[in-house]
């Protein structure tokens, strides 16, 4: 829709990303009465993630809210989640809904979701979304510890180690016994 190009090019960073926000907290409502209801937000996203290489990224830190919505494809939200946090450098609204989602669905790809979480937790400098998330954190590492995805479990191993480094030795626990 034109109206909708025109506003993106004009809006303020701010309120693109307050925009994309509200897009995806309410996909979920709109599809159970309009099934392409998913397939124009899906359209609207990869429309903002194609010129974000002119653009400052901040608006792409919504995607945190289409994440957490299950109206969307897992296989898709979790390909948009990697994308967007490389772009963001780990950052994302909804951080602590979005960890809690990534273990629920960590299984469609375990490589992907150990990425996203690295990001995350590498963005994460006080640690505290760690600390409230410990147990979907291990969450995601049993799903890629357990998988036979190339370089799932090697990812996951990595990342505890990570974590260990910081402080977070609990998370040793996990690894298998060599």
């Amino acid at each position: 829709d034109e109206l909708v190009v025109q506003f993106f090019d004009q809006a303020p960073p701010d309120i693109r990303r307050q925009v994309l926000a509200h897009v995806g907290r309410i996909t979920q409502d709109l599809a159970r009465d309009d099934p392409a209801a998913v397939q124009r937000a899906i359209d609207l996203w990869d429309s903002r993630v194609a010129p974000r290489i002119d653009r400052e990224d901040s608006e792409l830190t919504a995607f945190g809210w289409w994440f957490v919505d299950t109206a969307f494809p897992a296989d898709w939200a979790l390909q948009q989640l990697s994308k967007t946090l490389s772009f963001t450098n780990g950052k994302i609204d909804h951080d602590y809904s979005v960890v809690i989602r990534l273990a629920e669905i960590a299984d469609t790809d375990p490589v992907a979701a150990i990425r996203c979480l690295r990001l995350m937790l590498d963005r994460d400098r006080e640690r505290g979304l760690i600390l409230a998330s410990a147990d979907k954190v291990r969450d995601v590492l049993r799903v890629a510890l357990a998988s036979e995805q190339p370089g799932a479990s090697q990812s996951a191993i990595d990342l505890i180690h990570i974590l260990g480094a910081h402080g977070y030795r609990e998370m040793r626990e996990l690894l298998p016994e060599l």
